[in-house]
């Protein structure tokens, strides 16, 4: 019966020992999972180092890595070299505003500060940088906030778009050439018919009218003093009037005196023909004018002088033409009635007429008006607008 207990405790001392060899050997397969583990994340963030470094060394787009304070931590080679640099060490450390053209500079602030306060996610800018013998060139700049052991970098991605952009510039000054050749050929067009009115003004209805007047000066020259001079009086009148506003109208048709004595001149010839209104004009220091350039501003003046005798009602009215900042304005002020712009209107041929010759010229037509108050209009014409396309 002795051996009974002994057998006994023994078992359960070899229980005891067994339970802990098992946790001893769980704990020493646990720590190595975990050392495992532990080896295989490395290992992965290194593969993963390995990757990134060789994309970003070998891209042939410049690629950077900034700091919160925006200085250059990292530089590929693409970058050095489109920066002008040798090395990329000669960038490390310079801020990124260093290398970006001062005009920009306000848009790289806001953005980096949208950005590094996690108010955008990323940006994309179009930009000049500076190289390192101070030339500049297009950019299209990339940028994206990523972790680094518990702080943030900036990653950047830098692609040289110049030549998208020389593209973009030989369109638009293709596009201003045929915009200019159009401006040319339709103010052409209408000086073309212009001059073709005033020659049937002047050789067909001027010279029917002189007829006119000469037969009817002879009958009354005949008639004596009688009754039938007297009646032959008015239509006489009319009729010498009638002659006198077809040679005005030829005039105004073909501006001879802007071809013989330039637009400042022809301008004030503006003012002298409107005998029912005192129209002062005042022409600034104005630089060389192209000649369709000046025939256009004589003739979108024209229009505002006669919009003003025939609808403002005005006593007293003003012509001005300047120069201001690459513009050419033109300016109509009267004293008449005015209007309320957002009022319908009946349509006006003249006004009409200005507006496309503005929009053909690329420029701005600004109309101010009230009732009782006269009217404003200022004409706005880029003065590159129908000049020859440099070489």
């Amino acid at each position: 019966m002795s051996d009974i207990p002994y057998s006994s405790e023994l078992f359960e001392t070899a229980d005891a020992e067994i339970r802990s060899l098992r946790e001893e050997n769980r704990q020493l397969r646990t720590g190595r999972t975990a050392a495992t583990a532990r080896q295989a994340d490395s290992d992965d963030y290194e593969r993963s180092q390995v990757r990134f470094r060789t994309v970003f060394e070998n891209s042939a787009l410049g690629q950077k890595i900034i700091a919160p304070d925006l200085t250059i931590h990292q530089a590929n080679p693409a970058v050095v070299a489109m920066l002008g640099y040798a090395r990329p060490a000669e960038l490390l450390g310079q801020r990124i505003l260093d290398i970006a053209h001062p005009d920009h500079w306000a848009d790289w602030h806001e953005l980096q500060r949208q950005l590094w306060t996690h108010r955008r996610p990323n940006f994309t800018l179009e930009t000049r940088l500076v190289r390192a013998n101070g030339t500049t060139f297009w950019c299209q700049v990339t940028s994206v906030l990523f972790p680094d052991d518990g702080a943030e970098l900036g990653y950047t991605i830098l692609e040289d778009i110049s030549a998208r952009k020389a593209a973009e510039q030989a369109v638009l000054r293709l596009e201003r050439t045929q915009q200019q050749q159009l401006a040319h050929a339709v103010l052409a067009a209408q000086e073309a018919e212009r001059a073709r009115i005033a020659e049937d003004l002047h050789n067909g209805l001027g010279q029917l009218l002189c007829a006119v007047q000469l037969q009817l000066d002879q009958v009354a020259a005949q008639a004596g003093a009688g009754p039938l001079t007297e009646q032959l009086r008015p239509p006489l009148a009319l009729l010498q009037t009638a002659i006198r506003q077809t040679r005005t109208l030829s005039h105004q048709l073909i501006p001879l005196v802007l071809q013989d004595f330039g637009l400042a001149a022809a301008l004030h010839d503006i003012g002298q023909t409107l005998s029912l209104l005192r129209l002062r004009c005042v022409v600034g220091k104005l630089p060389v004018l192209p000649q369709d350039l000046s025939l256009a501003l004589y003739r979108m003046a024209q229009e505002l002088a006669h919009n003003i005798v025939q609808h403002a009602d005005a006593g007293e009215a003003t012509l001005r033409l300047s120069e201001f900042d690459g513009w050419l304005e033109l300016v109509a002020d009267d004293d008449g009635r005015g209007f309320e712009p957002e009022q319908p209107r009946p349509p006006s041929l003249g006004l009409n007429a200005l507006r496309d010759r503005v929009r053909l010229l690329n420029g701005e037509l600004t109309l101010t008006s009230a009732p009782g108050e006269g009217t404003h209009v200022l004409v706005r014409i880029p003065g590159s607008a129908l000049a020859a396309e440099e070489a």
